[in-house]
């Protein structure tokens, strides 16, 4: 998810796993993310795992696969700039 925040653009991403996630799965996945992500617009990059959330549904109690597939976005669109008459 990409937030707006007073202190800039946060990029969060949430990883998972059946045998639950550690600070070092962050760091490996954040080092091996973020070279792809270099072209899009964002100021901070959060991995993190969804931690132990309320669940409300029983859709909420069922995992993801095992691998989930992960694609690579098409670079932003440049910025238009737009000039006054005069």
């Amino acid at each position: 998810a990409l937030d707006k925040e007073d202190s800039g653009k946060y990029l969060r991403l949430y990883i998972d796993k059946p045998e639950g996630i550690t600070l070092d799965d962050c760091e490996k996945y954040h080092r091996a993310i973020q070279p792809q992500l270099e072209s899009y617009d964002y100021d901070f990059l959060e991995v993190s795992s969804p931690g132990t959330l309320p669940f409300s549904r029983k859709k909420h109690l069922r995992r993801p696969p095992a691998l989930a597939p992960v694609k690579k976005l098409p670079p932003p669109l440049p910025e238009k700039q737009f000039c006054s008459p005069g």
